[in-house]
């Protein structure tokens, strides 16, 4: 995940807020949680089912050892695996998010 200041998120955010786009902030899982919205751990261990049936167990294994994830700490990796899941259709991933928030 790619961090940046305060002052460049507002610099963004003033430059291209328009008003046919919208904009969502995920606030952590607590606030999630309490809309009706998976938690983060919640979504990876989903992701994780997927990614399981998706490659075979040594390809994944290699994945998760480059990456470092174990499975005792898959929720602290949530953007490594986000970004396996969806890496084949980007949209598709922005679609999932956006599809269980609606409506939050």
């Amino acid at each position: 995940m790619k961090k940046i200041s305060l002052q460049t998120f507002l610099h963004h955010f003033t430059n291209n807020h328009r008003k046919d786009k919208k904009y969502c902030f995920i606030l952590g899982a607590g606030a999630s949680k309490q809309s009706g919205i998976p938690t983060g751990a919640e979504l990876v261990e989903k992701w994780m089912s997927e990614l399981k049936e998706r490659y075979d167990s040594d390809e994944l294994q290699k994945w998760k050892d480059e990456k470092k994830i174990t499975e005792d700490k898959l929720a602290e990796n949530y953007s490594a695996i986000y970004d396996k899941r969806f890496e084949l259709d980007k949209k598709e991933g922005y679609a999932f998010l956006e599809e269980i928030m609606e409506g939050k």
